[in-house]
């Protein structure tokens, strides 16, 4: 989930199919538009033909197939997943995740829809089709293309992709296209580095270019070190910089993280929670993250952070316990809190008010329960108090509860509640209700 605050789109792009203006503030007229849909209808329905082929092959074997519907609160809608491997091919998978929606006309878009093929003995394996692109320390994208990874001697790789970015709402561009490579190297048991190039075209003008360094090393049993550099190329300087050292003792009692990090605007990712949403933000940040295990089933963590926002000084603190109530950790308790918060003008944090920031302070409550193999409960609560409400509620809450149930060994049907309010919406309610089939096959 994204804070409303948060929403983004790609600049000069329509935000919904039903904007007249597309990309690079062009109209498109209600017959294209229409044309654009059709299109993409065809384009998910051929991805759901092409899955469902390799489900069928899996099916015919004692390999693994799984179908799962998803659909949404608002009536019409549903999401599609498939994915399947066959055992006398366990070199070859496909998946796809397709949103259908009847309206006025049959629309749908493919959000992945791939094969993947790997080498038995694991020299190469490749990617073709619509899939998040995620290479070293590179800003991941979606993407209509293909990878390569190939295992070269001195324990080296090279990776190589190219395609075209997925363009949002069912947009069409000319000439947009992205490719790159990176070159790794295992040092022998003890760590990593590699290196990252992207370049990326929109209507065949330069849109982004990027060079990733990664590096990570287990300096020690106990201590770890891991660290990124992200370079602009289009406009000189650090997309983002990371470094962290992690100490741990053997028996994972204690561990200790110190960080850094640096991070542009287009670094930050959409966000799964309130917290998260609220706390993302173009910074600067160094601190320190703990945790231990007070009891068997008892874990604690603890972190504090300073930030640097557009000149201004930032404080982050936060402390989560989590209580297993079995031994497996099954079911679970988790508690938190949350404090941000710092003197500031425009722009700190997401909560702007008139020009100026506000820090908030926030608890977070989760529950998951397992009643018995067949049937699991979750929920989890998220409430924040800003420090100067802006117009609307006091407080504002987040939560979702969902509900599992196996009630066949090939079949699992499961259903979610996600509520909310914000600054700028009273409440927002969703639903989501998934049905999964496993066809002939084992999990």
């Amino acid at each position: 989930m994204r804070a409303p605050a948060e929403r983004r789109s790609a600049p000069g792009c329509a935000r919904s199919p039903d904007d007249a203006v597309g990309c690079h503030g062009e109209t498109r007229a209600p017959a294209e538009r229409r044309s654009t849909r059709q299109r993409a209808a065809r384009s998910a329905l051929a991805a759901l033909a092409a899955t469902l082929a390799a489900l069928a092959a899996a099916a015919q074997d004692p390999g693994r197939a799984e179908v799962v519907a998803v659909a949404g609160a608002k009536p019409g809608l549903a999401l599609v997943t498939l994915t399947a491997d066959a055992a006398p091919h366990p070199w070859l998978e496909a998946e796809a995740l397709v949103w259908v929606s009847r309206g006025e006309l049959l629309e749908g878009d493919a959000l992945i829809a791939t094969l993947r093929a790997r080498d038995p003995e694991g020299l190469m394996e490749g990617q073709l089709g619509r899939f998040v692109l995620v290479v070293g320390a590179l800003r991941p994208l979606h993407v209509d293309g293909a990878i390569a990874r190939v295992a070269l001697p001195s324990r080296a790789s090279l990776e190589l992709f190219g395609g075209a970015p997925v363009a949002p709402d069912w947009d069409e561009r000319a000439f947009d296209w992205t490719a790159g490579a990176r070159l790794s190297r295992r040092l022998g048991d003890w760590g990593s580095i590699g290196v990252a190039w992207r370049h990326q075209r929109d209507r065949g003008a330069l849109a982004d270019e990027e060079l990733a360094l990664d590096a990570g090393a287990a300096a020690t049993a106990w201590m770890t070190l891991q660290g990124s550099l992200v370079l602009d190329l289009v406009q000189p300087g650090v997309a983002e910089a990371q470094a962290a050292l992690f100490l741990s003792e053997r028996a994972g009692r204690r561990r200790v993280e110190v960080f850094a990090r640096e991070r542009s605007a287009s670094r930050v990712l959409p966000a799964t929670s309130l917290f998260s949403a609220l706390g993302a933000a173009p910074s600067r940040t160094a601190g320190v993250a703990a945790g231990w295990r007070l009891a068997p089933r008892l874990d604690a963590e603890a972190a504090a952070a300073a930030k640097v926002i557009e000149a201004d000084a930032w404080a982050s603190l936060s402390l989560d316990a989590t209580l297993r109530l079995d031994p497996e950790g099954l079911s679970a308790l988790s508690l938190g809190g949350r404090r941000e918060g710092g003197a500031s003008t425009a722009g700190l944090s997401p909560l702007a008010i008139e020009g100026d920031s506000t820090g908030w302070t926030g608890g977070r409550a989760a529950l998951r329960l397992a009643l018995s193999p067949q049937l699991g409960l979750a929920g989890e609560l998220e409430l924040v108090i800003p420090d100067e409400a802006p117009v609307g509620p006091r407080a504002w809450p987040w939560a979702s509860t969902s509900v599992t149930w196996s009630f066949d060994p090939s079949w699992e049907l499961a259903a979610a509640l996600q509520a909310s309010a914000s600054p700028d919406l009273s409440h927002r309610l969703e639903a989501l209700l998934r049905l999964t089939h496993r066809l002939g096959g084992r999990r």
